[in-house]
């Protein structure tokens, strides 16, 4: 099977840990940090179907993305994140003898720093915090800007009983690039983050003494600018379980607006999650 290496290392490198960050969706970066001292590990394996024009004709292309994103707590409210992407192409059309190809994109470094916290219980509490930093070159062909990109962002969760919001935006200003590529985000143009999110716990009802997981449904609503024109609307329903010592997430991208003109269209994803801290 054309994805059992990739698959075999994403099993491979998973390890057991103590806590995990509460109701932190897929695609919408939420606002908590893992706290002094504490490392937190998170690892995504998304399978994505695109197509699009080039020069030489249209395309269709299958891409499955490994991502490992490791977050530091450096203070209570100042953490020190990274990720490392790993991406793995399958162009099925046109289907040539270099239509496979294996890369890395480019790596985002970055502090969140948590400006604003007020808890209204042990459980219901509202976060703000500010993101900034920058996407490094990693200089693999096909994969990489081969530029320094620096970004700004805002994240906000609240939790209320048995909901959750999540909101966030992000500006990437794109210093490289080719002017066709595939994703979003990783052409000539800024690229324009708008993510929200809602999640509803299903279980358990009401939280007791005997309470080792929790159960929720979620549905995000993701869009995507770039300063070219470029525009698309996601949906991204899923579900999330979430312990004290790790969470497990799984959700589908469907889009449900799209104007894309400069870069691949996505036509649909899904994407699998563990988190843990240890």
């Amino acid at each position: 099977m054309k994805w059992s290496a990739p698959l075999m290392i994403f099993i491979a490198i998973l390890m057991p840990a103590m806590r995990t960050s509460a109701q932190e969706v897929l695609y919408t970066p939420s606002a908590t940090s893992p706290g002094t001292g504490i490392f937190a590990l998170r690892q995504n394996v998304s399978f994505e179907s695109f197509d699009g024009m080039r020069a030489d004709g249209p395309f269709e292309l299958d891409q499955l993305t490994y991502e490992t994103a490791i977050a530091y707590g450096v203070t209570a409210d100042l953490t020190l994140m990274g990720h490392l992407p790993l991406v793995f192409r399958d162009f099925s059309e046109p289907a040539t003898s270099n239509s496979k190809s294996f890369g890395m994109y480019d790596l985002p470094v970055m502090l969140k720093y948590r400006f604003f916290q007020k808890d209204l219980s042990n459980i219901d509490t509202v976060r703000m915090s500010l993101l900034g930093g920058v996407e490094l070159p990693s200089y693999s062909d096909q994969f990489s800007s081969e530029s320094f990109d620096p970004f700004i962002g805002w994240a906000m969760t609240m939790i209320k009983g048995r909901h959750g919001i999540g909101a966030h935006a992000k500006y990437k200003w794109n210093t490289g690039g080719d002017p066709y590529e595939i994703d979003f985000g990783a052409g000539q143009s800024d690229a324009i983050r708008l993510d929200g999110s809602y999640l509803y716990r299903i279980d358990p009802v009401e939280y007791t003494i005997d309470t080792t997981k929790s159960t929720y449904v979620m549905i995000e609503l993701n869009q995507r600018y770039e300063t070219n024109g470029d525009y698309e609307t996601l949906l991204s329903p899923g579900i999330l379980i979430e312990a004290q010592t790790w969470a497990a997430e799984l959700a589908i991208r469907l889009p449900i607006n799209q104007h894309v003109d400069h870069r691949a269209q996505l036509d649909w994803a899904v994407t699998f999650g563990l988190r843990f801290t240890f």
